[in-house]
């Protein structure tokens, strides 16, 4: 009866295999802290072929003012040097639904979501390209709520550098 379960194990995992590898998968490369992303793609002769890409992920603390203020609009910068994209992970968006917005931008001003309303699941943003992403928020003149909070940073390439105008590093100061 053992026999005949490891050969059923066996069999199921020969017809699994092919399924699971045409898949994309994310694994941690633990050696660089780092989350790995491979893609398996088909090429010549139908061999397999796999790219991966390493994304950095590290605590990043960027928050609006609680409650923000009404008739507000500023813009934060977050960049890394020598990256080749970033995006950005928010914990929190709580906006007046409709009149206040929070905006993510890319180096070159080009937007790449507008938020208004709750998100309190928290979200990732799309990859902007390049070592910049930059968060807006707009206000109207009436009724204010929670705002933003951002935990964390994803980039993909060397890294380093970095800060938005609330992060200045300081002689000393971890």
């Amino acid at each position: 009866m053992k026999f005949l379960t490891i050969l059923f194990l066996f069999a199921l995992t020969a017809v699994a295999l092919p399924v699971i590898g045409s898949a994309n998968t994310t694994a941690i490369n633990s050696n660089r802290g780092e989350l790995v992303q491979v893609t398996e793609s088909t090429v010549g002769d139908g061999q397999q072929a796999f790219d991966m890409q390493s994304f950095t992920t590290e605590s990043y603390v960027l928050e609006s003012e609680h409650n923000y203020a009404n008739n507000y609009d500023h813009t934060w910068s977050i960049t890394k040097t020598n990256v080749t994209r970033i995006r950005v992970h928010f914990t929190r968006i709580d906006v007046e639904y409709g009149y206040d917005y929070v905006y993510v931008y890319d180096a070159n001003n080009a937007q790449l979501h507008r938020y208004t309303g709750t998100y309190s699941s928290g979200t990732w943003t799309q990859w902007s390209t390049g070592s910049t992403i930059k968060v807006r928020l707009v206000t109207d003149y009436s009724v204010t709520r929670w705002g933003f909070a951002i935990d964390k940073i994803e980039y993909e390439g060397g890294g380093g550098g970095g800060g938005g105008d609330d992060h200045v590093l300081q002689n000393g100061v971890a």
